[in-house]
């Protein structure tokens, strides 16, 4: 994972943008066009780059989705991250 450098942005967005990196880790995908991917990883296109750190910054801002709408939740459960999603 790339290093990220924070520019002062107000905390939930600085915390947002941490989580999305640890999701990025966990669903194998590079953030960074020039970062070198193990194999297996693939880039995270403008989609699901901008669907993700909206999720992400809902989640830290206390307004997540519920588990039938929230796509990031349907893969927590599939790796057997046991969270309560509700």
């Amino acid at each position: 994972m790339p290093n990220t450098t924070y520019l002062g942005a107000s905390a939930a967005e600085d915390v947002a943008l941490r989580l999305l990196e640890i999701i990025a880790a966990l669903e194998c995908r590079s953030l960074s066009a020039d970062y070198q991917s193990p194999s297996g990883w693939r880039p995270a296109d403008r989609k699901w780059l901008l669907d993700s750190y909206s999720d992400c910054l809902f989640a830290v801002q206390g307004q997540r989705r519920t588990s039938g709408q929230h796509s990031r939740v349907k893969t927590a459960q599939k790796i057997g991250w046991t969270e309560n999603f509700s």
